[in-house]
């Protein structure tokens, strides 16, 4: 019994604490039948050599470590290759994600870009839009005003044309009368119909006639000139005033004269007018096309610009997500190489420890 006992311990010294726990049991048992449990029921019988039965306990442990170590081999191979697969998924994931935050901080540079560009170009159209309004108020205003004159101006040169007209007829009719109060008063009533912007477009030669028809009393008349009326007043007329022969014939003439003048004159206001209009009216479409087209450019670009931001708030939301992908792809690689790290370790210690058992046993069986 003490060569079995130094046997037993000189082959344990490899063995697991469990393992010698196990040999000392077996060693110690009692004749007759030992149950050890190591993942298999084992039978030592003390039939013959006592140290036989050790060494068949032995033997019988080692083939259980065996086969416990293939299992656990096959096991740890299906856990080696999820680690293996595993890895290269997250990898894959977090290099697809690293590329998306890329792609997505590229788009939302390029969108804030385009969103700066539009709204600059709204504030752009809104000032152009302000200046086209401004210069429509300004010129509509300017163009009121100078219609206003112009009607004025043309109903005085009407007053006159009128006027002139009820002159002319009754100088005619008064023709054979000759007598020259009736035709000087014809004269005075044409005079005082007139208008002051009238009686100032009147030519100083025209002036000088009438002031003669209307200074003579009679035709002969001793004292000649009457006392020019305030209206005529444009400068000395008496150094001026001829001697003027009245004539019934030389008065009708002048007066039409006069009429034509005012004609004339209220023609080419007419036609200043209408220039004036039409100039007006060009100037006015081509502003309000400019206008419309400011409008009409400004809704589209605002159109874009809602587009636009709201493509920025996708993207930012999606480059929000996408990193929170990515920080938990990035821990999850790194939470999956630490366990398989540190199931590699165990395995390799296990597998080490195992193949010290099984060559503790071998030296134990040969001792």
């Amino acid at each position: 019994n003490g060569g079995l006992l130094s046997a037993q311990a000189h082959a344990m010294k490899g063995f697991s604490a469990p393992l010698r726990a196990l040999v000392a049991v077996a060693g110690c048992a009692a004749p007759g039948a030992a149950t050890v449990q190591r993942g298999a029921t084992v039978s030592v019988s003390h039939e013959g050599h006592p140290i036989e039965g050790v060494i068949k306990l032995l033997k019988e442990l080692k083939q259980t470590v065996l086969e416990e170590g293939r299992a656990e081999e096959v096991t740890y191979a299906k856990f080696a290759q999820w680690c293996s697969s595993s890895g290269r998924s997250l990898e894959k994931a977090v290099d697809k994600s690293k590329e998306a935050v890329d792609l997505l901080e590229t788009e939302i540079d390029a969108t804030s870009k385009e969103n700066t560009t539009l709204t600059e170009q709204i504030g752009k159209l809104d000032e152009e839009i302000a200046k086209y309004e401004k210069t429509d108020a300004d010129s509509t205003k300017e163009r009121d005003d100078a219609k206003k004159l112009y009607e004025k101006a043309d109903a005085d040169l009407e007053s006159s044309i009128k006027a002139f007209d009820e002159v002319i007829t009754e100088m005619k009719n008064a023709k054979a009368s000759t007598s020259g109060l009736l035709i000087q008063a014809a004269a005075r009533k044409a005079l005082g119909s007139l208008s002051a912007s009238a009686l100032g477009s009147l030519s100083d030669s025209q002036l000088t006639r009438l002031q003669a028809v209307v200074g003579k009393a009679e035709p002969g008349d001793a004292k000649g000139e009457k006392e020019v009326p305030d209206f005529l007043a444009k400068g000395d007329y008496g150094g001026r005033v001829k001697k003027y022969e009245f004539k019934s014939d030389n008065v009708i003439e002048l007066m039409e004269e006069l009429k034509r003048n005012f004609e004339d004159e209220r023609v080419e206001g007419t036609k200043r007018e209408t220039a004036a209009q039409n100039a007006y009216d060009l100037a006015k479409n081509a502003r309000d096309a400019a206008l419309d087209a400011a409008k009409t450019s400004k809704g589209e670009k605002e159109t874009m610009l809602g587009e636009v931001k709201s493509a920025l708030a996708k993207v930012e939301g999606d480059l929000v997500n996408t990193k929170a992908d990515l920080e938990a792809d990035e821990q999850n690689l790194e939470s999956t190489k630490t366990d398989c790290a540190m199931k590699k370790s165990e395995w390799e210690e296990r597998s080490t420890l195992r193949q010290k058992e099984m060559e503790a046993i071998d030296v134990g069986v040969s001792i």
